[in-house]
């Protein structure tokens, strides 16, 4: 699971901010960790949680299964 925050929209909402590259790189820590427990055998879920610190209080947005275990947004 990946949590962005924005506490300012002027650059693009939390959930935009999860690029291609930063998915590569959360992919490879949970594929990492999973080779180290032997949990590689299992399918992995990549979420992400947007929270918008814009409007006082924040809202948050959950995106199950964001993108695949190649970086793609699904």
């Amino acid at each position: 699971m990946e949590v962005r925050s924005r506490s300012r929209l002027d650059y693009g909402s939390p959930a935009a901010s999860v690029t291609v590259a930063k998915a590569r790189r959360v992919i490879a820590a949970a594929t990492d960790w999973a080779l180290r427990h032997g949990g590689l055998d299992q399918p992995m879920r990549f979420d992400v949680v947007a929270v918008d610190l814009s409007g006082g209080a924040p809202s948050f947005q959950l995106y199950r299964n964001a993108f695949d275990a190649e970086g793609k947004r699904t």
